[in-house]
């Protein structure tokens, strides 16, 4: 796929998550991510395959209702197979109330559409205290 292809399926993937019910996060992820993803927190176990993916964010979402995630996107480019991108997520639970918020930069690389590798650089503090 070209570096714009890549770049609007970043985007549609990140814009997804805000759209509002868990249903829809977790459709996104569902939807963009490669069955043979791999994806890497900052400060978490680095996590294989979209099977363990939907369970870490299953395991999320029981510990902190999740609702939405809404991304700031402050920037976002694509080089080759990647993307990178400059956020501010904030987490919302699921009666819409915030819950935390991370500042971050993510990278995802592609493969024919689908996210093939995903990390995410970020203080793990403000999710870690609200999901124990």
């Amino acid at each position: 796929m070209t570096e714009q292809a890549n770049l609007d399926t970043a985007r549609a993937f990140i814009e997804r998550w805000g759209k509002g019910t868990w249903a829809d996060l977790r459709g996104a992820y569902q939807e963009f991510i490669a069955d043979d993803c791999v994806y890497q927190n900052s400060g978490l176990p680095v996590v294989r395959g979209k099977a363990e993916i939907l369970g870490l964010i299953d395991g999320l979402a029981a510990a902190q209702p999740v609702g939405a995630i809404i991304a700031t996107v402050r920037t976002i480019e694509a080089v080759g197979d990647l993307v990178f991108s400059e956020r501010s997520d904030r987490h919302l639970d699921a009666e819409g109330n915030h819950a935390y918020t991370v500042e971050l930069l993510g990278v995802m690389k592609f493969r024919d559409g689908r996210i093939t590798e995903w990390r995410e650089y970020f203080d793990p503090r403000p999710m870690l205290e609200a999901t124990t």
